[in-house]
């Protein structure tokens, strides 16, 4: 590759880098402010909501009161803390997700009198506090909210990291290549998709024995399927390099299949056809059942083609992929394309499932043994580093 050109990409792609960072920066600090003003918008309809159910009630004392109050603050999934205080009754009414939030008093008693005062993450939390008026005495409402979590986090640099990514691929082509056949091998979607068949069932909601039993099967069925996945893509690679090696670069799929015949037989090309075809059918099923379950999700529901959520899933994503295929121009650097973009989502899959099934709050007694995440981690850290050198060697090669 001309120097000059390398020079000037990797520039642009150094000046792409720290817009990309200063982008990210504003889009948090924006999201911060909004979720702030937000929380205090909020805090103001609690107030309103409080001193209904104190009116309607009978009073702060009231076990309606207190169980009502209890419903409003479950169903409030950013407000991290409620309390009701005042200076001559101390603290009236308090609620928390985690007792670590209120640093004083240290243990709320009768006798106690003061001002509470709480744990605020500085620029992740945010102290709410509203006067109440109770027949002649101040009450004030405490209210603590999360304004920056992992879910205000998690799509802006996403979304970011995509569009830096996307940048560099566009003269990335060497290592679109590389990375789709990371992505084809090791099929991050079926790591999410076979769990899911097995969850779908609902089988967690039966006893303990046939938690088990399943548990075995689902094992099973992820290991064996993702082994037979790697064997023929391992066999497709070491067929493709003994064949093609040397030869006329391949750049579109039938090409591939011409230049099989005369090399390799007849039949050669048409199993490759055939397997094509069942490549297809399988997509086509496995993208079906993806759509149908983040679908179906949404209305809090597992996958079941049955529901009628899950069909409408299933149609809008072979309706979108059918539109899609009218508009590919070139299938061979779409199907690199899709499969690279596996591979950059790998790493994202794999942590997300390791945390997810180490949490103790997600599994139960059936989260990841300490061994277990040790592993986990290890593999995770190999697939991250493997992107990161081929992200590399695209660098080194503009050099």
């Amino acid at each position: 590759m001309d120097k000059r050109f390398s020079l000037i990409f990797l520039l642009v792609s150094g000046a792409f880098f720290i817009f990309t960072v200063g982008f990210t920066g504003f889009r948090i600090e924006d999201a911060r402010r909004h979720n702030a003003a937000a929380a205090k918008a909020r805090s103001s309809e609690l107030a309103a909501k409080v001193q209904s159910l104190r009116d309607t009630t009978g009073g702060y004392d009231a076990p309606q009161f207190k169980s009502d109050m209890r419903e409003v603050f479950t169903s409030e999934p950013r407000l991290l803390l409620l309390s009701l205080h005042s200076e001559q009754n101390g603290i009236i009414y308090f609620i928390s997700r985690n007792r670590s939030y209120l640093k004083n008093p240290p243990s709320i008693t009768p006798d106690w009198r003061g001002t509470p005062a709480y744990q605020v993450n500085r620029g992740y939390d945010a102290l709410v506090s509203t006067s109440l008026e109770s027949g002649g005495t101040g009450t004030t409402m405490d209210a603590l909210f999360v304004i920056m979590g992992r879910e205000d986090f998690y799509p802006i640099l996403r979304d970011d990291l995509y569009l830096f990514l996307a940048f560099l691929l566009v003269c990335g082509v060497a290592i679109l290549i590389i990375m789709s056949v990371l992505g084809a091998v090791v099929m991050p979607h079926n790591l999410f998709l076979h769990s899911e068949i097995i969850q779908s069932r609902q089988w967690n909601l039966a006893d303990e024995k046939v938690i088990r039993r399943q548990l075995k099967f689902e094992f099973t069925d992820t290991l064996f399927s993702m082994g037979v996945g790697w064997a023929i893509n391992s066999a497709m690679i070491i067929i493709a390099a003994a064949t093609f090696f040397g030869k006329t670069a391949v750049t579109e799929i039938e090409q591939a299949h011409d230049m099989l015949g005369p090399l390799v037989g007849g039949t050669a090309a048409l199993v490759f056809a055939f397997a094509l075809i069942l490549a297809g059918l399988s997509s086509t099923v496995t993208a079906g059942m993806a759509g149908s379950t983040v679908f179906a999700a949404i209305f809090g529901e597992p996958y079941d083609i049955r529901d009628f959520h899950s069909r409408i899933g299933v149609g809008l994503t072979l309706v979108a992929a059918t539109a899609g295929i009218f508009l590919i121009g070139d299938p061979f650097k779409a199907l690199l394309l899709s499969q690279m973009l596996l591979s950059v989502q790998l790493p994202i899959t794999i942590v997300t499932q390791i945390r997810l099934t180490s949490s103790s709050a997600v599994m139960g007694k059936y989260a990841n043994t300490p061994f277990l995440r040790i592993v986990l981690w290890v593999v995770a850290a190999v697939v991250i580093a493997l992107n990161l050198m081929l992200f590399r060697s695209l660098i080194l090669s503009l050099i």
